[in-house]
């Protein structure tokens, strides 16, 4: 089976700590080849902590050029979205896109409309689904 190779924009806690490290537990399936973040000490500690060796950036558009990315990982603050999965798609990337995945409905049908054009899948994170705080909230509920 053929390994997915993955992209991460944006190293925050979303991009490390949740995306990060779910792609490292699933080692035989995905691997993370490339990150990008507009904060470079931030970049640098994503890159120590997931072990990304190459392939780091400051310019997400330097990320979406690298060929042997399958999918992307889009983890940013909620504006800069739009703009990023919908360059994400026109460079023949999947995308994963962290709630909301605009700020804006026409955003969000841009986003969709791209993905169409691409023929590329789009997924949303909704991360905090499965906590156990929110688990019991519902249960309690």
């Amino acid at each position: 089976m053929k390994k997915i190779k993955i992209g991460i924009i944006g190293t925050g806690n979303r991009g490390v700590w949740a995306y990060g490290k779910i792609c490292q537990a699933k080692s035989n399936e995905a691997e993370i080849t490339a990150l990008c973040d507009t904060n470079p000490i931030r970049l640098k500690a994503a890159a120590d902590e997931l072990g990304v060796k190459s392939n780091l950036s400051t310019d997400y558009r330097q990320l979406l050029d690298i060929n042997k990315i399958d999918l992307v990982i889009v983890a940013t603050p909620d504006f800069t979205h739009e703009k990023i999965a919908v360059d994400a798609f026109e460079a023949g990337k999947h995308v994963l896109c962290e709630k909301p995945l605009a700020t804006t409905i026409s955003g969000c049908e841009l986003i969709i409309d791209a993905s169409r054009k691409a023929g590329k899948y789009l997924e949303f994170g909704f991360i905090l689904r499965y906590a156990p705080f929110y688990q019991k909230m519902k249960k309690l509920l």
